[in-house]
């Protein structure tokens, strides 16, 4: 889970942020979840989990306050990224992406 990328009034970025939550997943399949209230308003928070069975799912980091500003949509920009920190070769395959209302 990284935190704090921030982008300036141009949309560059100005800070890739930081690394607050990692988990040891070792292949097979894992679902990710955020469960968040993304109706109009200030300091809505949005927590994030995972599951290795696809029914228990485990907290990962804490609540991540969503950023109210008109630069931001509510819903925010919810993506899932791969990216290598030891060697090249792995992939990701995402075969389904899914917004639910409760």
């Amino acid at each position: 889970m990284e935190n704090n990328l921030t982008m300036e009034k141009n949309w560059r970025t100005s800070s890739t942020g930081t690394g607050v939550a990692s988990a040891p997943i070792s292949g097979g399949k894992i679902w990710l979840r955020v469960t968040v209230d993304i109706r109009p308003g200030a300091d809505r928070a949005a927590e994030l989990s995972y599951s290795i069975d696809g029914n228990t799912f485990q907290s990962i980091g804490t609540p991540f306050v969503m950023n109210n500003e008109w630069r931001f949509f509510m819903g925010y920009r919810y993506a899932i990224f791969n990216y290598v920190t030891q060697s090249l070769g792995n992939e990701v395959t995402v075969p389904s992406f899914a917004i639910m209302a409760p």
